[in-house]
C-alpha cells in the first residue's frame, strides 16, 4: 500500500469506486473507523480519494476479529 506505483494506480481506477464513496457512512462503519484514526492521529478518510477507499476496506477487515 506503500507504493506510489500502486497508489496512482488504484487513484486512477475508475470502477473501483464512485466518487464520493463515503456519501452512505457504510452502516456506520465508516464514522467508527474515523473515530479510531482520530485516536492515532491520523485524518479522516477522503470521500473522494479511492486510495481511501481501500484503506477503509483493508481497515475493516483488520478490525474484524
Amino acid at each position: 500500500m506503500k507504493d506510489q506505483n500502486f497508489r496512482t494506480k488504484v487513484q486512477n481506477c475508475k470502477t473501483l469506486c464512485s466518487l464520493p464513496w463515503d456519501a452512505n457512512g457504510h452502516c456506520g462503519l465508516l464514522q467508527i473507523m474515523n473515530q479510531f484514526r482520530a485516536k492515532i492521529k491520523e485524518p479522516a478518510y477522503n470521500g473522494f480519494s479511492r486510495y481511501d477507499f481501500v484503506l477503509l476496506i483493508c481497515g475493516l477487515y483488520a478490525h474484524e476479529h
